[in-house]
């Protein structure tokens, strides 16, 4: 995901306890960015 794309969009798509809680579903969203063959994925925000 390029850094012009957060610069438009600026939802939360989280938030959680902790900066460490954050980073770890950083890198959950990335695994599965990287995991995804198509153009299409899905993820669903872990709970706290």
């Amino acid at each position: 995901v390029s850094r012009s794309f957060f610069v438009y969009w600026s939802k939360v798509l989280g938030k959680y306890d902790t900066n460490d809680r954050a980073k770890e579903i950083i890198k959950e969203i990335y695994s599965k960015i990287e995991q995804g063959n198509s153009s299409i994925i899905t993820f669903s925000m872990p709970a706290k």
